[in-house]
């Protein structure tokens, strides 16, 4: 497959999510909150995780860089995929009412399922 094949692949999965998305807040009604590192009000913990997660994918770009040529797809999408799997489990945890996790979960598989879209298409070149 090409590149032009790739991309439609990749862009077909990004629309697919907003879909979703777009589902939770018009049916289910569940809102989208902006959450960050240091957003007010997050657990410590949660914090600290985040951080370490930060910190191995610095670490890990520079340490892969040269050996492994996904590398830097590799440690974003890992780094993005547990980050938004992290941040579901803790608005899981302590504002269940909210919903806002089904947000963040959809954000995580998404980044996988792209990241093994875009590896399985390199793979049969």
């Amino acid at each position: 497959m090409g590149l032009g094949t790739t991309i439609l692949g990749l862009v077909i999965i990004f629309v697919f999510q907003l879909l979703i998305s777009e589902y939770f807040v018009r049916r289910l009604d569940i809102k989208r909150t902006k959450i960050g590192v240091f957003s007010k009000g997050r657990k410590k913990g949660f914090i600290a995780v985040e951080i370490i997660l930060m910190v191995l994918f610095i670490i890990s770009l520079y340490a892969l860089f040269d050996y492994f040529l996904y590398s830097v797809s590799l440690s974003m999408t890992m780094y993005f995929t547990l980050t938004y799997l992290f941040r579901g489990i803790e608005e899981w945890v302590y504002k269940k009412e909210n919903k806002d996790y089904f947000h963040e979960w959809l954000a995580s598989i998404t980044s996988l399922i792209m990241f093994l879209f875009f590896i399985g298409d390199m793979t049969l070149n």
